[in-house]
């Protein structure tokens, strides 16, 4: 009887001992390529999207089916979701250069892209409200019919469901995988054509991330400008 002793405490010692276990091969399979590479390209097309703020009868699943459609244009050519960003940059750039010139110094590109988006909707004595975008503001400032308006860049960047930390980190996170690619090819390791793919996406959405990093993602709710004069004036 003294034999199956050992063997008993080794079968307790194993039970209550977690730790010890056998860690699976250090090879890549087909399954962890198609899963990195897809949940990386998807993650980044659905993460990159910035769309304007939702029209005043647009209900949450039009916004959810517009981001989608963007999300898919993204994965079809991600070369022109990147061209519109840098555009759409372009634009709250030089509106921040513009501002300064008609009195206002504390708008900035946050602004810029909050007005193009569709933030800020004026109100006047006879027409229904609609939208109105960074150059419209400027010239209703410099004629004297509104005041600019006074919020700041925080209080915008409060309307945005995602902080500019977030962003920084799907940044980081973007080149580490481009990092990481580049290393094994300078190893001189197997890379896939899938993996090559990857790469290539998360080159425009990197690009794409850096010209939306000022850009309030998901806001919903515009700021309301009232205008004490009629269109026709």
């Amino acid at each position: 009887m003294e034999p199956s002793k050992p063997a008993a405490v080794s079968r307790d010692i194993t039970f209550l001992c977690p730790f010890l276990w056998v860690g699976p091969p250090n090879t890549r399979g087909t399954i962890d390529i198609v899963c990195t590479c897809f949940f990386a390209i998807f993650s980044c097309t659905w993460s990159i999207i910035h769309i304007n703020l939702p029209e005043p009868n647009e209900n949450s699943w039009s916004v959810l089916i517009r981001k989608l459609r963007w999300s898919l244009w993204a994965v079809y050519a991600p070369e022109l979701v990147t061209a519109l960003a840098a555009a759409q940059w372009q634009g709250a750039r030089r509106s921040q250069d513009a501002m300064p010139c008609v009195g206002v110094q504390h708008w900035d590109t946050v602004h810029g892209f909050f007005a193009n988006a569709g933030g800020f909707i004026l109100h006047t004595e006879d027409a229904p409200p609609f939208p109105i975008n960074a150059n419209q503001i400027c010239y209703l400032v410099s004629k004297g019919y509104i005041r600019a308006p006074s919020v700041t860049s925080q209080e915008i960047w409060g309307r945005s469901k995602r902080d500019r930390f977030a962003k920084r980190v799907a940044v980081i996170q973007s080149n580490y995988l481009i990092v990481e690619t580049s290393v094994r090819s300078l190893q001189s390791r197997a890379i896939s054509c899938l993996e090559i793919t990857k790469l290539a996406f998360l080159v425009c959405t990197s690009a794409t991330y850096f010209f939306w990093m000022e850009k309030p993602m998901d806001a919903e709710i515009p700021i309301h400008i009232h205008m004490d004069h009629s269109m026709g004036t």
